[in-house]
């Protein structure tokens, strides 16, 4: 996780925000989740982390909030040009809205075991 960057202070009001950047941008997956999950994931990130796996972490505070946002922040905050997966407990409405593999919830070594299983198509 060394060489990681947090949430900017602004975007936090912004219905959706980084939570996680990996430095420079690169990353092997990114990761959207409720808010309220953040402990979790960022624990499974440390955990793929030292596995050599990197994730961006994308926390919803309040999607249709984040879908009022300007087209370039939704851009950044949600760059195509990693594989996006959606972790989120079940009857989360906003999941629907969003292009991305759905895996299971659970604890962060549930979380991080089925991150590695989708980036690595197992």
């Amino acid at each position: 996780m060394d060489g990681c960057h947090g949430p900017n202070p602004e975007h936090l009001k912004k219905g959706a925000y980084l939570l996680l950047d990996p430095h420079k941008g690169y990353a092997d997956c990114a990761v959207i989740f409720p808010e309220d999950d953040s402990p979790i994931l960022l624990r499974a990130a440390l955990r793929l982390s030292v596995q050599g796996i990197t994730a961006r972490l994308i926390a919803v505070k309040d999607f249709a909030l984040f879908e009022r946002q300007d087209e370039n922040y939704r851009r950044h905050v949600l760059r195509g040009d990693v594989p996006l997966l959606i972790c989120a407990r079940e009857n989360c409405a906003w999941t629907e809205k969003v292009t991305g593999r759905l895996i299971a919830y659970g604890d962060e070594a549930v979380v991080a075991n089925r991150i590695k299983s989708a980036i690595l198509g197992e």
